[in-house]
């Protein structure tokens, strides 16, 4: 499962998860194109929702030789989605430029 990250970190907030623990926050889209049965349905599939999740960067790697995009391993510490709750551990590509990118479940 993939999700679209529609804001984040500076890159200097990002290095300071990594290296001192420090909590930064996601906004994460999480809901499109799901079929679902609830009150918020329409035409049969779940609204695009929007959530900020709290976590640790783990793992950094450059995606590429421009300083700006980056492959991370983040862990969870808060969310107010049960979902996001309960997976622990998520991939990310993160453009700390623009500040946007996508979560996929490991």
């Amino acid at each position: 499962m993939v999700y679209k990250i529609l804001g984040g970190p500076s890159k200097l907030d990002l290095m300071n998860s990594l290296f001192q623990g420090k909590i930064v926050h996601f906004t994460v889209q999480y809901g499109e194109g799901k079929k679902m049965a609830y009150s918020t349905v329409q035409y049969g599939y779940l609204e695009p929702k929007t959530t900020k999740i709290k976590v640790v960067v783990s793992s950094v790697s450059a995606e590429d030789g421009s300083h700006d995009k980056w492959l991370l391993k983040i862990v969870v510490k808060e969310s107010d989605v049960y979902y996001f709750k309960t997976i622990r551990n998520l991939s990310a590509f993160y453009n700390s430029r623009d500040r946007t990118g996508h979560l996929r479940i490991q």
